[in-house]
């Protein structure tokens, strides 16, 4: 099992995508079977917010920064 597995991939024709990835291994009862879940989530926009978020909390620190009396 995993959680939070984060992969960053350029796909063509889509461009780049962050997805989060977690995974559980599940049994079949009267199955020697191995499966598995695996849920993926598209976290590029989430990502490109919270980069724009720290750019912005930087610009106005140094403006704050700047600013004289």
């Amino acid at each position: 099992a995993f959680d939070d597995f984060e992969v960053e991939h350029d796909f063509p024709g889509v461009g780049r995508k962050v997805m989060v990835l977690n995974a559980r291994k599940l049994w079949r009862e009267g199955s020697n079977a191995e499966l598995i879940l695996l849920a993926i989530e598209d976290v590029t926009a989430l990502r490109e917010a919270e980069r724009a978020r720290r750019e912005a909390e930087a610009r106005f620190t140094e403006m704050v920064r700047n600013v004289r009396d």
